[in-house]
């Protein structure tokens, strides 16, 4: 007697039909986890499922403890529910073992795991799980931005982030880690809106006479300069933009709709402000702003980096200035 001939081959889920991961030797193929999971406010997707001593879980037990402490941290709401699951419903799964079927079939596994959790937030864990979700690829690179998704019968936002495996092995990808998570709890969750920060428009030499004062100040000011392209060799100075703790104003140089006939004069303004010894003037990637600025003669004293010194800083963290604001000043961003 063949012992194989005592158990009945378990049917075949209509979602898995054609899908290769059938044929790979596993202790369990479609962990169908979502009959049983009850709805809740964020979800968080491994890759797939890890089977350890019998049974099959999203994550390990390391990771839930790293996911626990950063939702205790987070001052989420108490009636916040979260739960756990994987994106690929088969053990054992990695990025290059799905092809593009396998990846159409545990999709349909997926988008029932959503519709049956109902979740506002789901973190799409590592690039497979940011895959099956999104359809795009580049963790490194989309990381903590906001994807609006819908699967036809729910709608919600998924924020991919690093898998907890990859900061237990690469300590630097902690804080980013925390960070991410944070604000987008943060910002869907909690629902922390920002502000509108109003600017103002320097359109007039009436304009012009209330921001005279930035030429002696010893207040700090921060810098930023819109041009016509990269290259400050053939491109222009278009907008110069300068922020205080007293305002925010916006001066068009050489741009089209300028109202200053005379551009030597409202350079000269503008050099007077920058040439400023008495106060710091604060850049991000200087070196791309003060190209432009030596173009037409302006050369801004005591001049500092924030690129320069969030590398200082923490030289682990990306240094865009986008990124940045999200680690510094999330609460100022209206989009992750």
């Amino acid at each position: 007697m063949q012992l194989s001939n005592l158990y009945e081959e378990a049917p075949i889920h209509q979602f898995c039909q054609g899908c290769s991961q059938l044929k790979r030797n596993k202790p369990t193929h479609c962990i169908q986890d979502y009959e049983s999971m009850d709805e809740a406010d964020v979800l968080f997707l491994s890759d797939s499922f890890v089977f350890h001593n019998g049974r099959s879980n999203p994550f390990n037990s390391r990771d839930v403890e790293t996911l626990t402490d950063i939702l205790v941290e987070s001052d989420l709401p108490g009636d916040c529910r979260v739960a756990f699951s994987a994106a690929v419903k088969c053990p054992s799964v990695r990025e290059s073992d799905m092809k593009t079927a396998d990846t159409h079939a545990c999709r349909q596994h997926l988008w029932a795991t959503i519709d049956q959790v109902k979740p506002k937030l789901v973190f799409a864990c590592g690039n497979l799980a940011f895959k099956m979700v999104t359809k795009k690829s580049g963790i490194t690179t989309k990381r903590g931005n906001a994807f609006d998704i819908d699967t036809g019968n729910h709608q919600f936002v998924c924020v991919p982030i690093f898998h907890p495996y990859a900061v237990h092995t690469e300590p630097k990808n902690r804080y980013i880690f925390e960070q991410d998570i944070k604000n987008a709890l943060a910002k869907v969750i909690t629902g922390i809106k920002a502000e509108k920060i109003p600017v103002d428009l320097i359109m007039s030499d009436d304009d012009l006479d209330k921001i005279l004062w930035l030429a002696e100040t010893p207040e700090d000011i921060a810098v930023d300069t819109e041009t016509t392209g990269l290259n400050f060799l053939t491109d222009k100075l278009n907008t110069i933009a300068i922020s205080t703790k007293f305002g925010n104003y916006a001066i068009p140089l050489l741009h089209k709709d300028t109202p200053w006939e005379d551009t030597d004069y409202i350079l000269n303004v503008v050099k007077k402000i920058l040439e400023n010894p008495n106060n710091r003037k604060v850049f991000h990637n200087a070196k791309f702003d003060l190209k432009f600025l030596h173009n037409v003669g302006i050369y801004p004293t005591n001049v500092y980096d924030t690129k320069l010194m969030a590398h200082l800083w923490n030289e682990d963290v990306p240094k865009s200035l986008k990124e940045l604001v999200k680690l510094f000043f999330p609460e100022g961003i209206d989009q992750l």
